[in-house]
């Protein structure tokens, strides 16, 4: 009888300790596989309507999911807003980065960096000219 109870104890030991090994490894799968994810799709918006000359000034991109992939819309406005361009934002890691093309508007590329508060980058015109934008992660400014 002492040799059973001796086995059951030696069985107990071996159950808690591979119990904690499990719940060690499962710790450290979930901390590595879900490490600050940033998420790409929602609003950015800076646009923002100005009482003393009436003009809406600003950028704003709309980035969803497709099943081509991420595709966005971009508005830009200086004084009054633009038509919408239709963009497919590249993402790698925190760094996006896109082409857009409006004949007879906007040509260029941005790149920037994407957080959960917003993306802030360089918006590079064929005419030459650069723009520093801040978009902040909101609603649009059309809702």
């Amino acid at each position: 009888m002492e040799t059973f109870r001796t086995a059951i104890q030696v069985v107990h030991k071996v159950s808690r300790v591979w119990l904690l090994q499990l719940l060690g490894l499962l710790l450290v799968s979930i901390t590595i596989a879900s490490p600050n994810t940033i998420k790409y799709t929602g609003t950015f918006s800076s646009l923002e309507y100005h009482k003393e000359g009436g003009d809406l000034l600003g950028v704003e991109l709309r980035i969803v999911w497709t099943r081509a992939g991420y595709q966005g819309v971009l508005q830009i406005s200086e004084g009054e807003p633009d038509e919408l361009i239709i963009v497919h934002p590249v993402f790698e890691d925190n760094k996006v980065s896109f082409k857009f093309d409006k004949p007879g508007a906007y040509r260029g590329v941005f790149k920037g960096t994407i957080n959960q508060k917003g993306i802030i980058g360089v918006l590079k015109f064929d005419t030459g000219g650069i723009s520093k934008i801040e978009l902040e992660r909101k609603r649009s400014y059309w809702d």
